[in-house]
């Protein structure tokens, strides 16, 4: 078809604008990888360092003018963040998921071992008794007192066969 072109030119002004767009992104992305790994306690000032060194590398190709490797690499630093963060949540919710099935597999043990002593004819002291509630009710870890209770249980004489 013929007819007036319409061509528009991108003045420096502009693309630096973009730039710093595309910079205020990271940041917020940043910003927001920076809070889940501190709410799920998976951030290390390694970590930290490394991104701050990261996002200061493409700030500096701003005052250089590479202006398309600014468009290139923001993105790809975006999508980085995201996934990470991502991992680093996924991460976590394992974490607190085994140490939940670790306490209820203590409580279930605790809860074992006070029915072990009640049939035997041990005495257990107070405080033992005490320990071992507590951990077959999950209010605390219970491994101290469970083992506790093992030695004394194991110093029973074995039954004769």
């Amino acid at each position: 078809m013929s007819g007036p072109k319409v061509v528009h030119i991108v003045t420096r002004g502009e693309i630096i604008a973009l730039c710093e767009g595309l910079l205020a992104q990271l940041d917020g992305a940043l910003a927001e990888w920076t809070a889940v790994a501190e709410r799920t306690d998976t951030l290390t000032g390694a970590d930290v360092a490394a991104m701050g060194a990261r996002r200061d590398e493409i700030r500096r190709l701003l005052a250089e003018d590479h202006f398309i490797e600014i468009q290139k690499a923001v993105p790809a630093e975006i999508a980085y963040l995201a996934s990470d963060r991502s991992e680093r949540l996924v991460r976590a919710v394992e974490v607190k998921a085994r140490a939940r099935t670790t306490r209820r597999q203590a409580a279930a043990v605790a809860e074992s071992v006070l029915g072990a002593l009640d049939r035997s004819a041990l005495a257990a002291s107070s405080e033992l008794r005490h320990d071992l509630e507590e951990a077959a009710s999950g209010r605390i870890d219970g491994a101290a007192a469970i083992r506790r209770a093992f030695d004394l249980l194991a110093t029973k004489e074995a039954p004769a066969i």
